[in-house]
């Protein structure tokens, strides 16, 4: 199929974009601007096409980082922060990171023009960004405050903004090239571009599809959107009963539940069956960015705490509850206890990675993202020791050093006993401002195998960190 520009002799041509255009644009496009009838309607019409537009490339763009097993720390960073809960700023930093992400893989691409949209062919910021964010303005503005505009204000801003949309609708003349297709769940299928949906034979690319889901399909190739598009029929409760229509829904949220919305009536649609896939995304990125080793720490603990950390499953309350102590009490002990193999150190282990990089955090809960970043911004130093990674490693002496050796101020010690750490802290709060956290995993490790005359003797050197450190303690 060849490229149909949304223009004509005499400018931007509606008709192609109601004809020719993937079905969420054309039908958002007629229903909002083309049968609105007042300044402020319309209005309105243009921001959510332009959201429509926005979302639609942002999401292809998601796939395809996807597909390719795409790893860039700004985008996996941005992923874990924003997307269970993603405003329009997001979409725009989504699209515009994955983007820049693809230099180099231009060839690999499913739609190599979609990274025009941001970039010139030497990967500098193309000046459609500036039109892009000009709209983006214009809904922050807008939808930003809650206060309606005057009609003339509405007809003067809908006037003065209608032309950068146009613009912008010309630009994606590329996307009438890929056909947007729902395999039906019968084995059918239905060509989704323009204002309404058209039987189809299944292209021979999209029968790779499960039955239910929308894809896109370009001569041999195909690129899945699902779960981020949906086509469905519409469960949303009117005045008349259940609208019943099918309808193409966006992903909007993941909080409390999966919710999507459709653009065409502003209906909304729950979808907890597509919790599972949509939670992925989020932690798939998370899982990708990289934390680099604190300064002083053994690179086999860091690995061991790493891999240990991968290991946990849930946990979130439990975790929660280890990050909350740390962050309203200034000094005491808390002992992590279970029977072996319950997944202490998996815990711990997972705790120290969130706090030493939050944003991983919210990979796997909001609020532990949101924890972790307050005891970061508040000057928490973490200093850790994994028991068990050989065996000098459950000697008092090696936990000892362990702990010293990744504070900023070591304090001067060259006995390597419970008073040299205790200076270290000491000395570190006093350099950084800010509170310091020790956590000890495998004690019961360290005691194992001991005499029971050496096992008293080891318990006391451990009760004289108490004493001296008056800081919040994690042990196991």
């Amino acid at each position: 199929m060849a490229t149909t520009p949304a223009s004509g002799k005499s400018g931007f041509d509606p008709d192609i974009v109601q004809s020719k255009y993937p079905l969420p644009i054309a039908r958002t496009y007629q229903s909002k601007l083309q049968d609105s009838t007042t300044d402020l309607h319309r209005l309105y019409g243009l921001m959510d096409v332009f959201e429509v537009s926005l979302k639609y490339c942002a999401i292809i763009a998601i796939q395809e980082y996807v597909r390719l097993g795409g790893h860039s720390p700004v985008v996996d960073a941005d992923v874990a922060l924003h997307f269970r809960r993603p405003s329009l700023g997001h979409w725009n930093s989504f699209l515009r990171e994955i983007l820049s992400s693809f230099g180099g893989l231009r060839q690999q691409l499913f739609m190599p023009a979609l990274v025009d949209l941001y970039f010139d062919p030497r990967g500098r910021p193309d000046r459609r960004q500036d039109r892009i964010n000009q709209l983006i303005d214009l809904r922050n503005r807008q939808r930003g405050h809650g206060a309606l505009p005057l009609d003339e204000d509405a007809g003067h801003a809908f006037r003065s903004h209608l032309p950068l949309l146009e613009a912008l609708l010309s630009d994606l003349s590329f996307l009438t090239s890929y056909e947007l297709i729902v395999h039906d769940e019968d084995g059918s299928a239905h060509l989704l571009m323009g204002t309404e949906p058209k039987p189809v034979g299944l292209p021979a690319a999209a029968s790779t599809i499960a039955p239910g889901q929308l894809c896109l399909v370009r001569n041999d190739s195909v690129l899945p959107l699902s779960p981020l598009l949906l086509y469905a029929r519409c469960d949303f409760r009117t005045h008349q009963g259940p609208c019943a229509r099918y309808k193409t829904f966006f992903f909007n949220s993941l909080k409390p539940r999966p919710d999507f919305l459709d653009y065409w009536m502003s209906h909304h649609r729950k979808a907890s069956d597509m919790s599972e896939r949509l939670r992925s995304i989020v932690e798939s990125s998370a899982g990708h960015i990289d934390l680099a080793a604190p300064e002083g720490a053994n690179k086999a603990l860091w690995e061991l705490l790493q891999e240990r950390s991968d290991n946990l499953v849930g946990r979130v309350s439990e975790e929660l509850q280890l990050l909350y102590f740390v962050a309203e009490y200034t000094r005491g002990f808390l002992i992590v206890e279970g029977d072996p193999g319950i997944g202490k150190t998996a815990l711990l282990s997972r705790t120290v990675h969130d706090l030493l990089g939050p944003k991983s955090a919210y990979g796997r809960a909001d609020e532990l993202g949101d924890v972790a970043t307050h005891l970061q911004d508040a000057k928490l130093h973490v200093a850790f020791h994994l028991c068990g990674t050989d065996k000098s490693s459950l000697e008092l002496s090696a936990i000892l050093a362990s702990l010293i050796n990744q504070l900023p101020a070591k304090g001067g010690g060259t006995t390597v006993v419970a008073s040299d750490l205790a200076n270290a802290a000491r000395a570190t709060l006093e350099k950084t401002r800010g509170k310091l956290l020790l956590v000890i995993d495998g004690l019961d490790e360290a005691l194992a195998g001991r005499s029971e005359a050496e096992r008293p003797r080891t318990l006391h050197d451990c009760e004289c960190f108490r004493p001296h450190l008056c800081r919040p303690t994690l042990c196991d």
